[in-house]
């Protein structure tokens, strides 16, 4: 009786580490953006480097320096891009570019046109990320929105969107932050 006991609890054991050994291989299918910028707002909230903010609404432009930024608010929007999800696991066409044996540029493109991230686009130099582009978009009965976000870890991030609403008022938003 005990060795069927220990034999149950051996089996039960082993299927549910295969199950989550599963589940992580699911959601490393694509590029780990999540942990990537989270880990980026840890080495930005410590090193604080001095940055210079550029905000344009419609065609309104200000200009200041900051010493200090709470980014996990200013990268909310590459949080908030990650298409790392169980449910989206073939929604999204996946290219690379390899370029001397490296991988260069990996690019996914959703092929549902109601996911709001459309496009990722992460650029490497020597296994490095580069660059991190975003296509979002966003529909519903009142508005629609288009947005682009660029993250450099090396020199800053930008963002635009273009939002419009039925009654036909347009807002034009645009920031740019450089360290």
């Amino acid at each position: 009786m005990k060795n069927l006991c220990l034999l149950t609890c051996l089996v039960l054991l082993a299927s549910c580490q295969q199950a989550q050994k599963e589940s992580t291989e699911i959601e490393a299918r694509f590029f780990d953006l999540k942990n990537y910028i989270s880990a980026e707002i840890e080495r930005l909230n410590q090193e604080q480097p001095n940055v210079r903010k550029k905000v344009a609404i419609n065609g309104k432009t200000e200009e200041h320096d900051f010493h200090q930024l709470h980014y996990e608010k200013e990268l909310d929007v590459f949080l908030q891009s990650d298409i790392n999800r169980l449910a989206w696991y073939d929604k999204y066409q996946v290219d690379s570019l390899m370029e001397n044996g490296q991988l260069k540029t990996l690019i996914y493109k959703a092929t549902d046109p109601k996911l709001k991230t459309q496009k990722l686009e992460i650029n490497l130099a020597n296994a490095k990320v580069e660059s991190i582009h975003i296509a979002n978009q966003s529909y519903t009965f009142i508005a629609t929105a288009q947005q682009t976000a660029i993250y450099q870890p090396d020199s800053g991030y930008s963002f635009e969107s273009l939002q419009s609403n039925i009654l036909g008022s347009k807002r034009d938003i645009s920031m740019e932050v450089q360290f």
